[in-house]
């Protein structure tokens, strides 16, 4: 896994991934733990769209659909993480 973990406050909207430059996987990546290669962030990549494509299907209020797109959008921030590492995760502030 890349970066660290960190817990988040219920129901946190406002946030992004951020990356800075040179950034490493971390030193405990083991061949036990791997870190995400190209291929699974591709593949997060396109989870995402199917997961939105399946939701575009679904009665607009269903709660099958809002979990459908729920799962769109942990798919799309995974598959967003850049390919050299999360830095930190940084709050929006809302205007």
């Amino acid at each position: 896994m890349l970066g660290n973990l960190a817990d988040m406050e219920e129901g946190a909207r406002d946030m992004r991934l951020v990356s800075l430059p040179g950034d490493e996987p971390p030193p405990d990546c083991s061949p036990e733990r791997p870190p995400l290669t190209a291929e699974d962030l591709d593949a997060a990549r396109d989870l995402a769209e199917f997961h939105r494509l399946l939701a575009a299907d679904l009665a607009p209020r269903s709660q099958l659909r809002g979990l459908v797109l729920r799962c769109a959008g942990h798919w799309s921030r995974l598959g967003a993480i850049p390919r050299n590492g999360l830095a930190e995760v940084e709050r929006r502030e809302l205007e």
